[in-house]
């Protein structure tokens, strides 16, 4: 709401002559109107960890504490339907916001969309006070809420200290750093054909609700895939979708940077649509649930400290660590369609590593699996020999 409220006089408040003592270099245009237009660029930073922070760690948090292994395979790809419900009208919302009250005034459209986000949060706020006084959520030790903060160098040496842990953060940095570096590359792009903000967030707007659809069916097709493919293929369809529709967005982007080839550069705008749609649908309904799955065989220690320094440290340090390398990219090339081979060049490398984390993920939770069935049959061999070793010894007991 601060935002908001400031917003009007933006203006007055960003230094805006700084732009200008960097015309004649362009590579330092971006860096600089991140400082220029700091109260946007606070704003969209704050937005990025409430959707970490809120959503990712607390949310399941919850769900892996109060669901097994088995109940998570059917009940975790269905979770997310209903917040992909809200995702298709919430990009429905946003067209109607912008086309009827706001009216082309993006003051307007700011006050509605940030008040409705901050009733939303109300809401939600009430919904997990109910169910904390309805007994459903799991009692915290109190001995825990007397815990030091795990700082930065413990959430390293988590993720450095456990095979397992690691490989879930290399996941996480993986989908943070490919994704934000094809972000760049195709909002970059966007940005060319809808130079208007309104129209750009309406194509944004429909792109989100194609997604929630898309979403929804896959979600719906997820525990399919769960029970009958497994956890790996679950795992390793994002960065497949990544790989394989993104490199088809670089690939037609960089075929469209010759002169007179609009229409591949068109098609390379609708290809990253189409990739930003599929990997972020694959993300929520296999991806995350396939993560989460991970941490429920854990013990307490590894679930709060692990799932802290991975899904806060790890995301944050992919969406970061991409956001330096772009700049770097922008810094010594120049310009976006100068970066776009080199990017597209790190955004392979990167999905590469993605999968063969997943693969080593995968082999460590099948050894699990198998050291787990043979304890089981070892159990149920000696608890048989019990058994005929006292029959045989009653049934001497009774011929004598």
């Amino acid at each position: 709401m601060a935002f908001v409220a400031v917003y009007p006089f933006h203006h007055l408040l960003h230094p805006t002559g700084l732009s200008a003592l960097v015309s004649g270099m362009p590579s330092l245009l971006g860096l600089v109107r991140v400082f220029e237009n700091w109260t946007f660029s606070l704003f969209f930073g704050t937005a990025e960890l409430w959707g970490t922070i809120s959503i990712s760690v607390l949310f399941w948090t919850l769900a892996n504490d109060v669901c097994t292994v088995d109940e998570a395979k059917s009940v975790y790809p269905l979770m997310g339907i209903w917040a992909n419900v809200a995702q298709v009208l919430s990009g429905s919302y946003i067209k109607l916001v912008n086309s009827t009250v706001a009216a082309g005034s993006m003051v307007l459209s700011l006050q509605w969309l940030v008040g409705t986000v901050v009733a939303s949060s109300l809401v939600m706020m009430v919904a997990k006070r109910a169910v904390d006084l309805s007994g459903f959520s799991p009692e915290v030790p109190v001995e825990k809420k007397k815990k030091a903060k795990s700082g930065l160098r413990e959430g390293f040496s988590v993720i450095l200290g456990n095979p397992r842990i690691r490989n879930l953060a290399l996941l996480v940095v993986g989908y943070g750093v490919s994704h934000r570096l094809f972000e760049f590359a195709w909002k970059g792009q966007l940005r060319v054909l809808y130079p208007s903000p309104l129209e750009y967030q309406g194509m944004l707007s429909n792109v989100s609700m194609a997604q929630g659809v898309l979403s929804i069916i896959m979600m719906v097709v997820g525990r399919w895939v769960f029970r009958q493919l497994g956890w790996y293929v679950a795992a390793a369809a994002t960065p497949v979708f990544m790989l394989v529709t993104g490199g088809a967005f670089f690939t037609l982007s960089i075929m469209g940077l010759a002169p007179n080839a609009v229409a591949l550069a068109t098609a390379g705008v609708v290809m990253g649509a189409v990739t930003q749609v599929f990997a972020r649908s694959s993300k929520f309904s296999l991806f995350d649930p396939a993560k989460e799955m991970v941490y429920i065989e854990m013990s307490k220690e590894e679930k709060s400290k692990g799932k802290a320094a991975v899904d806060v440290m790890g995301s944050q340090v992919g969406k970061s660590g991409a956001s330096f390398m772009a700049q770097a990219m922008l810094l010594t090339l120049g310009s976006i369609p100068a970066a776009m081979p080199t990017i597209f060049g790190v955004f392979l490398f990167i999905c590469f590593a993605w999968l063969r984390a997943v693969a080593s993920l995968n082999s460590d939770i099948k050894q699990q699996e198998d050291e787990r069935a043979e304890q089981a049959s070892q159990t149920a061999t000696t608890t048989a020999e019990e058994g005929g070793g006292g029959a045989a010894a009653s049934a001497s007991a009774a011929q004598g």
